[in-house]
Order: C-alpha cells, then sequence, then structure tokens
C-alpha cells in the first residue's frame, strides 16, 4: 500500500492509502521525489474548477522504479521529470507535432493519478531523463519552465528583443530568465509582492515593477520607452493583465497569453487591429521546429542558464499536504513554489 493526496471540499485535501500499482506495457512506475504545487491545483482546492476524483499534482520529479513491457526510453534508476500530456498520436494536431492540442488528450492529475502520492504509474512517453546536477536537484520545475519557453517560442522571442512578462509567479519568473537565456536584449518583469520582487533581483532579473505603485502602463514605458516592447508574457490571466498587455505592447508586437482567462478584455479589439498586434495562444508546452520545450527546459536548467533555486521557497512532507496547500495559497508566507515531498 501507498499514500495518495484527493480533494475532498473547498480547501481541503486528505491522504488515503491506496493499492500500490504494477506498470504494464509501455508503462513505468516512478518513486515522487518532489511535486510542485501549481495554481490550477490550488483552483481545484478551491473547487473553483471542480475536477474528476483522481490523484492531483503535475509538476512532478521522481525515480523510475519499475518498467512495463516494451519500455525502452527509460530504465529504473533513472531520475526522471514527469510531462503530463498523454496524446492519442492519431488525430490531425497529433500528426502535425502539436500534441499539445490533441483532439482527445489526457492530462495527467486530471484523467489520470497524477504526483501528489508516494508512487505513480505513467505511459513511459511521458518521461525524460534528467542529467545529474541541477536538472535532477530541481526537476519538479521542469514542468512550468516548459510552459514558460513554449510561451517565449511561440511569440517567437527573437534576438535582442524587448520582452516584458506580466507576473512573477512560478512561471513569470521562469519566463524572465529563460528569455534572458534564449537571448532577449531586455526583460523587465511586474511584481505584485516584495517577496517575488526579491527572487526576481536573486535570479539576475533586475527591471522589475512593482504593481499597486502608480500606474502599471506608464511605469513599463517609462522605462522601456515607448513602442519599444516587442513580446509582451502574460502569466496571470484575467481582464486586468490583457489589457495592460495590450496598451505597453508596441506596434506590430505580439502578446504571449500564457494565463488563464475567464473574463474577455475590456480594451477595445480596434487597438489590436488598428496597431496591428498579434494575440498568440500558448497552451503548456509541446514541439516547436523538431524540438520539445521539456528538452530545452531540461538543457537550460542542466547549463545554469537558469537558475531557479529562489523560487522554492517551501518544501512540506506528503503526509502535511494540507500544509502546502493552505501556504501556497497564502501570500503572506512568502511562498512561490511549494513543494510537496514524500
Amino acid at each position: 500500500m501507498g499514500r495518495a493526496a484527493f480533494y475532498n471540499g473547498k480547501g481541503q485535501i486528505r491522504l488515503e492509502e491506496v493499492p500500490e500499482r504494477v506498470p504494464g506495457p509501455g508503462e513505468a512506475m516512478v518513486r515522487v521525489r518532489a511535486c510542485g504545487v501549481c495554481g490550477s491545483d490550488l483552483h481545484s482546492f478551491q473547487n473553483r474548477w471542480p475536477q474528476p476524483p483522481v490523484v492531483p499534482g503535475h509538476e512532478v520529479a521522481g525515480t523510475v522504479e519499475a518498467v512495463g513491457e516494451g519500455v525502452s526510453n527509460v530504465r529504473v534508476g533513472d531520475a526522471v521529470a514527469l510531462e503530463p500530456f498523454v496524446s492519442c498520436g492519431e488525430c490531425r494536431p497529433c500528426r502535425s507535432g502539436q500534441y499539445n492540442v490533441c483532439t482527445r488528450h489526457e492530462f495527467i492529475s486530471w484523467h489520470r493519478d497524477g504526483g501528489f502520492a508516494d508512487q505513480m504509474v505513467v505511459p513511459a512517453r511521458c518521461l525524460l531523463a534528467l542529467p545529474e546536477g541541477p536538472a535532477q536537484q530541481y526537476g519538479a520545475l521542469v514542468e512550468p519552465l516548459a510552459v514558460a519557453v513554449h510561451g517565449l517560442r511561440r511569440a517567437p522571442l527573437m534576438g535582442g528583443d524587448t520582452v516584458v512578462v506580466l507576473g512573477a509567479g512560478t512561471i513569470g519568473l521562469l519566463a524572465a530568465a529563460a528569455a534572458r537565456a534564449l537571448g532577449a536584449g531586455r526583460v523587465l518583469l511586474t511584481a505584485k509582492y516584495p517577496h517575488q520582487a526579491a527572487a526576481a533581483e536573486q535570479m539576475g532579473i533586475r527591471d522589475v515593477i512593482r504593481l499597486g505603485e502608480g500606474n502599471p502602463a506608464e511605469a513599463i514605458l517609462e522605462r522601456a520607452g515607448e513602442d519599444a516592447v516587442d513580446v509582451v508574457l502574460e502569466s496571470v490571466g484575467g481582464a486586468q493583465a490583457i489589457d495592460l498587455a495590450i496598451k505597453v505592447a508596441r506596434r506590430g508586437g505580439v502578446i504571449s497569453l500564457v494565463g488563464s482567462y475567464v473574463m474577455p478584455p475590456r480594451t477595445p479589439l480596434s487597438e489590436v487591429i488598428g496597431r496591428e498586434l498579434r494575440l498568440v495562444g500558448s497552451n503548456c508546452y509541446g514541439l516547436i521546429d523538431g524540438r520539445s520545450d521539456f528538452a530545452l527546459a531540461i538543457d537550460l536548467l542542466a547549463s545554469g542558464k537558469v537558475d531557479p533555486a529562489p523560487l522554492v521557497t517551501h518544501r512540506v512532507p506528503l503526509a502535511s499536504i494540507q500544509e502546502a496547500f493552505e501556504t501556497a495559497l497564502d501570500k503572506s508566507t512568502g511562498a512561490i513554489k511549494v513543494w510537496v515531498e514524500p
């Protein structure tokens, strides 16, 4: 038997004993080493996004403990990160390499059991081996870094571009660091909380604009220059954030939408048309120009070009998972990324 977590009503998550599974053909069993609490996890925790009765958690790093028949991409003992998309491989998007918009995809932690558990059994093709060093040490950040990388590549980011990243949560901070590593000429970041600004400073991100201190659009344009922002990566979600993105992007610039949106923007779309802005949707991660965002994310960590050390602010044992979620939800704790470690 092992332990696994399940949501138990608004603001509650509980541990249960579950039988240990044996990996079938094409599957692998992973001993979870760390699983990050994502913003989407917090939405489900608060019952804003009610999810099926499966084990949550998709920011996973662990060690392969067993493999089923036919598995060759990973071996027992490998340190791995999880790419949670399970695509069909047959629909038109899959055949064209856009498996992240597969018409019949499943997502581990939503359709299949995720990583807030001692162990998990997943399709082996969803696992990527991690080299020794920083990529292993911060393996549970590969998934959010891949989200950030995909948003930048969807723009696409060109060498020398001025980039504004809206939001200094985990994905925003990683996007700012990745933009610099991928050749941006200048990177500006908006931060709501002092601890986010401090983390950005520790990561070498100097152009930080504190929200709540005057007009954010004016502050960005004063710092970057009028009609100078080539790429805006919006990581927060919400009408206010996309309105800000539209205001600061240069004529002919691009806005990469990474956050989750429920309400429409208030800015008239005539602004988008008249200034010929491009609004680009960015759905998690995928394959661009034959290279996966996950592979690039691993390379950025392994090379030290992205140092995520300041992001992991809390490490909580699986036995205290309720505390982990409450800590992640309460920004007065200084939380950026909370890891649950069995």
